[in-house]
């Protein structure tokens, strides 16, 4: 018998397989169902890859696919993520393994599979943008890779290329089955509840989740206005349930809003909501001279320009202030002078209540 199957010995079996990523959900709402690809999921997604490319020796390929298009801030968090990497990987013993499967055996004897970022011998590197609370899907990592590699201990490097700060988590086997059976056994009880939590955003479930929907018809029992035939977004069929699902939508979301800013004014003074924590995001770099920065960066002058961004708008201002006329007439006038040059974004559509404007 391994060295899992014994730490587990007397377990209850589990049912329903989840993916290592859903396990930190699962922690706080056994109910959680992973909802598939996301603007936020796929940017991870788009690090990853930019980080094995640079492990591997292939970083052209980040510059000449659109697929793994990142900004000068995520550009640098992964490379901050390679180097140390590259110096605390013990690759004298152990080859360094990009995005490969790995795979343990739960205590019901089905396999479990997870794909960590980075593996070297009995160390996992894993990239992350934001902290939050990953331990559960370390611990199934760590033991996929005990499993595997026949190792007593697994040392997990949790990179989070936001901020460069790293997290390092040290588990065997009986730490890390703790953490993960303990999560699976209560996400495969039939009598659990669900439990709106921090996740609910990245869940399947949300639209017809019981627990959302009573939080959200509290708020509109004593309002005629609000109450829906159906709370379902997609059974709202007609432009009058709509219209009142839009109103009762930003009523909650300006009450979110209210509540996180408040929340916010507390934590500056001490006071920290239970169940969280302060976390301090650095401003992004900005220059704040052009002139200044072209005269330091030792570029040439077509190269230089190549990698600055001028707002429209700030033409119009700056031409407006200058020729002492109105910002309208100024901005015809750029208009004229600049032609094609002027590219402009695509657009967006958004909703906005006809009696706000009035």
């Amino acid at each position: 018998m391994s060295r899992r199957r014994e730490a587990v010995e007397g377990s209850e079996r589990q049912s329903v397989k989840h993916r290592p990523s859903s396990l930190p959900a699962l922690a706080q709402c056994p109910k959680f169902e992973s909802g598939g690809s996301s603007e936020f999921a796929e940017a991870g997604t788009v690090r990853h890859h930019a980080l094995s490319a640079m492990l591997l020796g292939n970083e052209d390929s980040l510059f000449t696919s659109d697929d793994l298009d990142l900004d000068d801030e995520q550009m640098d968090g992964v490379k901050w993520a390679e180097e140390y990497i590259r110096l605390h990987a013990p690759t004298t013993d152990h080859p360094l393994i990009c995005e490969r499967k790995r795979e343990w055996t739960g205590p019901d004897f089905s396999d479990r599979e997870g794909t960590p970022d980075v593996t070297c011998g009995n160390h996992i590197f894993d990239l992350k943008w934001r902290k939050r609370d990953y331990d559960a899907q370390m611990a199934d990592y760590a033991l996929a890779v005990m499993e595997e590699g026949g190792f007593e201990s697994v040392t997990v490097h949790l990179l989070y290329g936001a901020f460069k700060q790293v997290e390092v988590i040290q588990f065997d086997a009986a730490s890390a089955s703790r953490i993960v059976l303990d999560i699976l056994t209560k996400a495969n009880d039939l009598k659990a509840e669900a439990n709106p939590c921090d996740y609910c955003g990245w869940c399947a479930k949300r639209l017809t989740c019981s627990a959302l929907l009573e939080r959200a018809n509290t708020v509109a029992e004593h309002r005629e206005d609000w109450a829906l035939a159906s709370y379902h977004s997609s059974e709202i069929l007609t432009a009058e349930e709509m219209g009142k699902a839009l109103r009762l939508a930003k009523a909650l979301g300006k009450w979110c809003e209210s509540v996180e800013h408040h929340a916010r004014e507390l934590a500056r003074n001490g006071i920290v909501a239970e169940g969280f924590k302060v976390q301090e995001r650095k401003g992004n770099r900005f220059i704040a001279s052009i002139m200044d920065a072209y005269s330091k960066a030792g570029i040439e002058r077509a190269d230089f320009l190549s990698a600055c961004e001028i707002k429209f708008s700030s033409l119009v201002e700056l031409h407006a202030a200058k020729e002492g006329i109105k910002k309208a007439a100024a901005e015809r006038e750029m208009e004229r002078r600049l032609g094609e040059v002027i590219q402009r974004k695509q657009s967006t559509v958004s909703l906005v209540s006809v009696k706000d404007k009035e």
